[in-house]
């Protein structure tokens, strides 16, 4: 499978890096590749890919080194991969470390390439270590979900997982044997001897080659040069693989060697017959299943569930006399049956001129994920300590602004409620807004509870009214209630005496009273009527 790549920040650059150099020892050539960075000592650092394959912006607010929105021109980046001969490319390939800075460029170049390329996008990305924050795990979490809307599939790489486990690899310190470089770690540094395993960055250089050596060789699948490679006898081509991971979402990637031993030719060798024993193809097909359940359960790119899986494609490769289709078969039917899906996938790639037995077990389409849902109670606690959706300091959905000037900008003034100074209830007396009842349908209720009160409170009166007339019909003249006639008039009851006030004391109380202390009176005194008591 043929493949435009573009490596985004360290992590992603230094993954590129480390897959050009895969591409070009194998001398398949199925690779263009471009880095881009803001820092120029990281591209500087990097050991295989060409000068004109390093893509720096500097950046261009000081007080901002680090803003991707402005530092990162898209016009530059598909000016220069137009410049790289993309005729024959199936796919394109974005690798980026996860919680980084870079990865945020992802939207914008997506976009841009989905315009120019009809080949579908992939993402290769690395998660953070827990040692590094809670805060870069967040954003790893926020990165997934984003980068799932654009990318058609997203190859995972556990740091935390293969931290672990590439320590425990790289053999520690002894004063009498010094260091011993592990398998392939020669080709991170060039000097075996300066392995260490208690330097990070000994371990992620050695993290980046396992990554190059997962996805190189199943890009390499179908590919075939006149030298070194032979012919399958179940091909798997490139459209095998799209075919595997397109619109699955996220995939984990199994891969485990075997170096195979060697042989010393010997003159019994020449009178025995070429083809093998009984011994020898169980042997070759025993080998393939182990190296089978070695990449499911202990060499996963990212630990999963296999029985979660939608899709899955198994690929082994090495000398053709050393692969066995019986042990081939066997892991077929074994991976068919345990994942949850229909479609599987398989085939050989025979190899000349190398001494190990590779398995690739790939995954795609998963669901059960313990890693990402760790990741996803970090973000979670994350944001409940801190008060944000996302690291850039957004508020929560709940949180209402304190001024118009702090709601984003995509979301100013679009149906929000104008939000001023808290209201305070106004004091007994005062009349109630007239324009308040045309606004309640559209309020949240926050410090304006009083207003739909009020407007209740009328409705309310006005029907007590109603009732009140109906029931104790009164007549107009001289303002006096006339007697109810008929056996229901309820008895005259007697009262002690009440001390009279000077003549035209009430009335002339009344009339200095406020309209609104005058209102509130009435209101009360027709609510005793009914033994209702207002509540404002």
């Amino acid at each position: 499978m043929r493949v435009l790549a573009i490596g985004l920040g360290g992590a992603g650059s230094r993954i590129v890096d480390h897959l050009f150099d895969h591409d070009q020892r194998s001398r398949v050539h199925c690779m263009k590749a471009l880095a881009i960075d803001l820092d120029p000592n990281t591209l500087q650092q990097l050991r295989y890919l060409p000068p004109e394959s390093r893509l720096f912006f500097p950046p261009i607010d000081p007080d901002r080194p680090f803003d991707v929105d402005t530092s990162i021109h898209i016009e530059e980046v598909m000016t220069r991969l137009h410049q790289i001969d993309t005729s024959q490319i199936d796919a394109v390939l974005i690798c980026a470390g996860l919680g980084g800075t870079l990865v945020d460029a992802v939207p914008k170049i997506a976009r841009e390439i989905r315009k120019a390329f009809r080949e579908p996008i992939f993402g290769v990305a690395t998660l953070p270590c827990r040692k590094e924050g809670k805060k870069r795990a967040a954003k790893a979490m926020d990165d997934i979900e984003m980068i799932g809307t654009f990318a058609d599939a997203l190859i995972l790489f556990d740091n935390e997982l293969w931290y672990g486990r590439l320590r425990k690899e790289m053999p520690q310190w002894s004063g009498a044997g010094g260091r011993v470089a592990p398998l392939y770690l020669h080709r991170v540094r060039g000097d075996a001897k300066g392995a260490q395993a208690s330097n990070p960055r000994d371990v992620y250089a050695y993290l980046n080659e396992r990554i190059a050596r997962y996805v190189g060789l199943t890009l390499r699948a179908g590919e075939f040069t006149e030298r070194g490679v032979e012919v399958a006898e179940v091909v798997l081509d490139a459209g095998e693989v799209l075919n595997t991971i397109t619109g699955m979402g996220l995939v984990s990637i199994g891969y485990a060697a075997e170096m195979l031993p060697p042989q010393t030719p010997s003159i019994l060798g020449l009178f025995r017959s070429k083809k093998p024993s009984m011994e020898e193809m169980h042997e070759k097909a025993a080998r393939i299943v182990s190296l089978a359940k070695k990449a499911v359960y202990e060499e996963t790119s990212i630990s999963c569930d296999l029985t979660s899986a939608e899709k899955a494609l198994v690929l082994i490769a090495g000398p053709s006399h050393e692969l066995s289709m019986r042990g081939f078969q066997t892991v077929r039917r074994w991976i068919d049956r345990s994942i949850s899906g229909l479609e599987m996938r398989s085939g050989d790639y025979p190899v000349k001129n190398t001494r190990y037995v590779v398995i690739i077990v790939m995954l795609a389409g998963l669901r059960n994920i313990p890693r990402i849902e760790e990741l996803r109670e970090i973000r979670d606690q994350f944001r409940q300590e801190t008060g944000v959706v996302h690291t850039d300091g957004r508020p929560l959905p709940g949180d209402v602004p304190s001024s118009p000037d702090a709601l984003p900008p995509d979301t100013a003034g679009i149906g929000v409620a104008k939000v001023s100074a808290p209201l305070q209830s106004p004091p007994p007396g005062e009349p109630l807004p007239k324009e308040s009842a045309a606004d309640l349908p559209s309020l949240s209720g926050r410090g304006r509870g009083w207003k739909a009160v009020g407007h209740v409170e009328n409705e309310a009166l006005a029907l007590l009214r109603v009732i009140k007339d109906r029931c104790h019909p009164s007549s107009e003249a001289n303002g006096s209630p006339t007697a109810v006639a008929g056996p229901e008039a309820p008895p005259e009851t007697s009262a002690a005496p009440i001390e009279s006030s000077p003549a035209g004391a009430v009335k002339k109380d009344e009339k200095e009273a406020p309209r609104g202390e005058r209102r509130s009176r009435k209101r009360k005194k027709e609510g005793e009527d009914f033994g209702i008591t207002w509540i404002r």
